[in-house]
């Protein structure tokens, strides 16, 4: 038979308190460890991140020192690309590696069709030139430079009127480069052509001269050969591949000549391996020999017999001097969205460096046209347009600019942008006053700035929408933080809180939810371009992704390995960066919280205070 339980004793209230208290210490206590744990966790999510991205890092410089060693070991194939033709040890490596068998004939006759026709003082004068040089046995590359630099600019001078090039003597000034991994290769062409509009010269404009270069020549020794000589021939096709990579154009000319003959050659680009293509004209001789044809056995005439029965070819000259009165649709220089009749101010200034490139424009530095001797010569910086159809984002920028200075606040409008001083009616280029310097670094003070450049925007309901570390320029003299570039941006109404635009600008410092809408409806076979409905604080939160990449190193290192890739593939790996960055630091995710606020007046002076604390905690 059981036992009956023992009846329980009623706890007293006192009792009952104590241990309520203890089961509160003990989910308390819980609730700490749990804490602790998801803090781990966190931890080892991003230590994980971090070690993620160095594995990557590992992994693509072992690839590289991979491919380096199979080039070194075994040679490439014609299908590879510029950056291992500029590293051949010589020209004549380059031209049987690249140029053989990937070389066809073309038709000089028919590729130029302008009307010039030289007359017979232009014959007599050319043979005047050359003939001096003709009896003599020896005559070296230099002086077939002498002469053919005084047949170049006396055919351009006669011609002025229908010529759209200038010359420059440039074999000895070795302005084009080529880096290949750390060494950088440099070479002196012989005969470079800019056009007649572009004020360049090859001492003070060596550093960019390469950018401007619309076609080139390369001379020889009297008496060698032009048509099968490899060794200048690869020399003149490498210099002109390497021009069509440095300037991103699709065709380029050049020739090579010894006086008595001349050929032409010219170098396209193309989408599939080998992705250069060569070509070679005829050759075309100025000068016919009448005299029989020498055997093995009949060497016997004299230099002087030879020179005699030297007879001069009119329509190889008349030919040479087509070449140099091109067109610019012969010519092919798509570098930059301008031609030679475009009026770049070169009667008041001449280009010296290039300080900048950007998605639209290269930018350069130019120094005013003065006496040799004057110390105050005025520089400005020329912002050239790339393509025609970024004219409209220049004319967009001179919009924006001249609406910012309708406000009576010039001395904020000075310190946060620049004025545009000059410009072409067809937006072309852009001049400015003062010569900037990209940010490396962001410290707490310029993020204030920062801050002060989006709010004065958003006061006079205007939003850049292209914010990112490379449109934030420093002042020389100072470190005031600047911003340019106002090509996408656009106004509000006043009963405006959002615009629906088409999608420019800044995509990876963009906020989630702008990424979400993109990776949403983005398509590669997209026949209508992606629209969004940017919100006014757009900037606010693209400045505070660009605050984050600035002060971590870590976001910056897996930023820059972002940047590199696919357009699609970039907004996905920004997405998950950001959504993670906002999961772990509180203080990031609470400004934009702020931000996102529709209920509350954005409060700019609180977010100034509030981004100190995103330089506090370095995410690893």
């Amino acid at each position: 038979m059981n036992e009956p339980l023992p009846k329980k004793r009623k706890l007293t209230d006192l009792e009952l308190q104590w241990k309520i208290t203890q089961a509160n210490l003990k989910i308390a206590e819980a609730n700490v460890k749990i804490a602790e744990a998801n803090v781990k966790i966190e931890q080892e999510k991003t230590t994980q991140t971090a070690n993620y991205i160095i594995l990557k890092e590992k992994e693509i410089i072992l690839e590289e020192k991979k491919a380096e060693a199979k080039i070194a070991e075994h040679g490439s194939s014609t299908s590879t690309n510029i950056s291992q033709n500029g590293c051949m040890a010589s020209h004549d490596d380059f031209f049987h590696r690249y140029v053989v068998g990937n070389i066809e004939s073309f038709n000089i006759y028919s590729s130029l069709i302008n009307n010039i026709i030289i007359d017979d003082s232009v014959t007599i004068d050319f043979e005047n030139h050359c003939n001096h040089l003709l009896p003599l046995c020896t005559v070296t590359e230099k002086d077939v430079q002498v002469t053919f630099d005084v047949i170049i600019r006396y055919l351009l001078k006669k011609y002025e009127g229908s010529t759209k090039l200038q010359y420059l003597n440039t074999s000895k000034k070795d302005y084009l480069k080529f880096q290949d991994g750390e060494k950088l290769y440099r070479y002196c062409p012989d005969c470079t052509f800019v056009y007649k509009n572009i004020n360049i010269n090859a001492d003070h404009g060596k550093q960019c001269l390469e950018d401007f270069v619309v076609c080139l020549g390369e001379l020889k020794a009297k008496g060698k050969s032009v048509v099968d000589d490899q060794h200048h021939i690869g020399k003149l096709l490498r210099y002109l591949t390497i021009l069509l990579k440095i300037q991103d154009r699709a065709k380029i000319y050049g020739f090579l000549s010894n006086l008595e003959t001349i050929t032409f050659y010219y170098v396209e680009k193309k989408l599939d391996p080998p992705y250069f293509k060569y070509y070679q004209s005829q050759n075309l001789q100025f000068y016919n020999d009448l005299g029989a044809t020498k055997s093995s056995s009949n060497t016997a005439r004299s230099t002087d017999e030879e020179s005699k029965n030297k007879h001069f070819n009119k329509d190889a000259l008349n030919l040479f001097a087509k070449f140099l009165t091109g067109d610019n649709e012969f010519y092919e220089f798509t570098t930059f969205d301008i031609t030679a009749d475009d009026d770049l101010l070169g009667n008041r200034f001449h280009i010296i460096k290039k300080v900048g490139t950007g998605l639209t424009g290269r930018v350069y530095l130019l120094k005013e046209n003065v006496a040799k001797n004057a110390t105050n010569a005025k520089t400005r910086i020329m912002k050239i347009s790339k393509h025609n159809l970024h004219s409209r984002l220049f004319m967009n920028e001179i919009k924006m600019i001249n609406k910012l200075k309708e406000f009576d606040n010039k001395e904020k409008f000075n310190y946060f942008f620049e004025d545009i001083i000059e410009s072409s009616p067809q937006g072309k280029f852009l001049l400015f006053k003062n010569e900037l310097q990209l940010i490396k670094s962001l410290t707490k003070v310029q993020s204030k700035q920062l801050i002060d450049i989006v709010e004065y925007l958003y006061n006079r309901r205007i939003i850049h929408r292209d914010l990112r570390p490379d449109n934030l320029m420093v002042v020389t003299k100072c470190s005031h933080l600047k911003l340019i570039d106002f090509g996408f941006a656009t106004s509000f109404n006043t009963n405006e809180t959002t615009k629906e635009l088409s999608i420019g600008g800044t995509i990876i410092f963009a906020d989630t939810k702008f990424l979400k809408h993109y990776l949403d409806t983005y398509s590669e076979f997209q026949l209508k371009p992606l629209v969004y409905n940017y919100p006014r604080t757009f900037d606010l939160q693209c400045a505070l992704n660009i605050i984050m990449f600035m002060a971590h190193s870590r976001i910056k290192i897996e930023m820059n390995l972002i940047q590199q890739l696919q357009t699609k593939t970039k907004a996905e790996e920004s997405l998950k960066l950001w959504t993670r960055i906002k999961e772990v630091n509180t203080n990031y995710s609470e400004l934009l919280k702020s931000i996102n606020d529709k209920k509350q007046t954005l409060n700019f002076s609180t977010i100034k205070e509030e981004i100190k604390k995103l330089f506090l905690k370095n995410i690893q």
